[in-house]
């Protein structure tokens, strides 16, 4: 499982995923400084242009910075068509840190979250968007933050988002559930293509979520009749909104879209090429596939690649065939014994089933 960081400081007994994936992954993350004191409330989720951010020069060194070399090479394997199994076994040093690194950008939301139930600001992010980086440890890994992404639920499901017991806190509604972010140039050219990677936060243990988890199915999609079906509470979490509420009176699903649709615009225009990787774990890694979705329903030309550990499965098999003819890659990495993997449902390209092996061994 991913490392929690709590408020309170309390080291969180479950292993990192990294340590727990054998042969797959064997990395050390530092931990982000817990010490920063929370933001206002007017730097929570501001969104600025990519312009803006492409333009900065961080020269902020990270003490846990792993060197990745130039996988141009692997532009296809990742965020294109090319099936790949032959770099799994053996497993290929570049590709081993490319999933590193989406996994990293997932721990950072982790990292980054406030869980501490006492404090006025739980269910944030402790950090401003122009500081998350920096403060998790994530500050050169070549991309750079352009959207905080907040979720709520109209479901019954009060184990899913955390809530503050403070008598004045920032918000009862609503959770801080993830980011945007785009490459800067370097990175750009040494993977090959523009990449927007949206990581989705998970749940603190999946035995909490899952005494509430519904098992019932629900159409989306324009269509209401192509049977396509996704898992009720899953997608509660991501298009829930209210008027009543400052960070949802758009859903997590609206606020994705938006920045989505900006941010391939702005670099089409520019004449590059762009991707999108959608990653998440556990919880998170539903939302992941519920975004590839909608970006492959948005956007027929876009490729979309969605890395998820340790995720459950979303929805039937018409969801599943929808997004192998749209052509969304899927990689999966699962740690052996995990039973989350294998909740009801389909949501994964069946020839990509050797990734799971390759965890498991």
């Amino acid at each position: 499982m991913f490392h929690h960081n709590h408020h309170h400081h309390h080291k969180n007994p479950m292993d990192h995923l990294f340590k727990k994936a054998s042969g797959l992954f064997h990395h050390d993350d530092d931990e982000g400084d817990t010490n920063t004191q929370q933001t206002a409330d007017t730097d929570v989720g501001t969104s600025h242009t990519a312009k803006y951010y492409l333009a900065r020069n961080d020269e902020i060194e990270e003490p846990g910075h792993v060197p990745r070399g130039d996988c141009a090479s692997l532009k296809d394997v990742i965020h294109g068509p090319e099936d790949p199994t032959p770099y799994l076994d053996p497993l290929d040093d570049n590709f081993r840190h490319e999933i590193i690194k989406y996994g990293e950008f997932i721990q950072g939301t982790y990292d980054a979250f406030d869980f501490n139930t006492f404090s006025d600001y739980c269910g944030s992010c402790l950090y401003s968007i122009d500081r998350m980086f920096e403060q998790v440890g994530l500050a050169r890994n070549g991309y750079v933050m352009t959207k905080y992404l907040y979720a709520m639920s109209r479901a019954s499901l009060p184990r899913w988002l955390e809530k503050s017991w403070h008598p004045n806190a920032w918000n009862y509604d609503s959770n801080w559930i993830g980011y945007m972010a785009v490459s800067n140039d370097e990175e750009t050219a040494r993977i090959g293509i523009r990449d927007i990677v949206v990581p989705w936060r998970g749940t603190m243990a999946a035995g909490e979520w899952l005494k509430d988890f519904e098992f019932l199915l629900q159409h989306i999609g324009p269509d209401k009749d192509d049977d396509i079906k996704v898992e009720h509470g899953f997608y509660s979490l991501y298009s829930s909104k209210s008027d009543d509420t400052r960070y949802n009176q758009t859903s997590a699903q609206d606020q994705f879209l938006t920045e989505l649709r900006r941010l391939v615009n702005f670099f089409r225009e520019r004449g590059e090429q762009v991707s999108l990787t959608t990653t998440g774990h556990s919880l998170g890694a539903a939302l992941a596939y519920l975004a590839a979705y909608d970006a492959a329903q948005e956007f027929q030309d876009l490729p979309v690649t969605v890395i998820t550990f340790g995720g459950p499965r979303v929805g039937n098999n018409k969801f599943c065939d929808f997004l192998e003819q749209r052509k969304v890659k899927a990689i999966r990495v699962v740690v052996k014994h995990d039973f989350i993997p294998r909740m009801p449902g389909i949501v994964f390209n069946k020839e990509l089933e050797k990734i799971e092996e390759v965890a498991d061994s």
